[in-house]
């Protein structure tokens, strides 16, 4: 009985250690500067709205979220999407509609524990969307490849400091389609830098800015539909 509850208290720290970012009602705001091929930089503020209960349309356990623009309803469940968040691993559906479809070609955020400099892995991401402009078709299928390549100081803008970060590098190897994905993670506030190279040749970068839970969102921004 006592080796017992031993496992249960050992598995109960090891997911609060591992899985207490994502998988709660919580609204993550980020600051997006997309840079298009010509040079052009384009900013907004995008909000990762997460729901922390299981996403209806999801076959592999994923939480709901919703990437949400500063102009819409962050309540809404428009472009709903999805985040696995576990003992095992977190991975996160970039934002993908609208100027950001073409993150559907890059290397997804994605961790897994135990998180070591030097670790690598593989993820059998399945078949892209069909996207005309680049001869890519329904049936082509890549994987994404990432691999820890250093523990960093990043400078929050949330803490006010520097905090240390895993830097992963993802990248797709696909005749079609050679992109990559870097991140920057930090045990306590999750991805809080991330920049896409985009196979139109765009750059997307993304840095935390804050993060409330939902009445904090509330009260801060006056929006009460909850």
């Amino acid at each position: 009985m006592k080796i017992c509850i031993i496992n249960i208290l050992f598995f109960v720290m090891l997911m609060s250690a591992s899985a207490q970012i994502y998988n709660q009602k919580k609204i993550y705001q980020f600051e997006v500067a997309k840079t298009d091929p010509s040079g052009s930089i384009q900013k907004e503020g995008l909000f990762l709205v997460c729901h922390g209960i299981p996403w209806k349309l999801d076959s592999e356990n994923q939480l709901l979220a919703v990437w949400c623009t500063e102009n819409k309803d962050k309540f809404g469940l428009n472009y709903q999407t999805g985040i696995i968040e576990n003992e095992n691993k977190i991975w996160l559906h970039p934002p993908r509609n609208d100027q950001y479809m073409i993150h559907e070609y890059s290397p997804f955020p994605e961790i897994r524990f135990p998180l070591a400099v030097g670790n690598k892995w593989e993820t059998d991401f399945g078949c892209v969307w069909e996207n005309r402009q680049f001869k890519i078709t329904a049936n082509d299928k890549v994987f994404h490849l990432y691999e820890v390549v250093s523990i960093e100081k990043v400078y929050s803008d949330l803490k006010q400091s520097e905090i240390d970060c895993y830097k992963i590098v993802g990248t797709i190897n696909h005749p079609k389609i050679k992109t990559k994905w870097i991140g920057w993670f930090n045990s306590e506030l999750g991805f809080v830098k991330m920049t896409f190279y985009n196979l139109d040749h765009s750059i997307t970068e993304m840095c935390l800015k804050d993060s409330y839970n939902w009445e904090e969102h509330k009260n801060n921004f006056l929006e009460f539909k909850l």
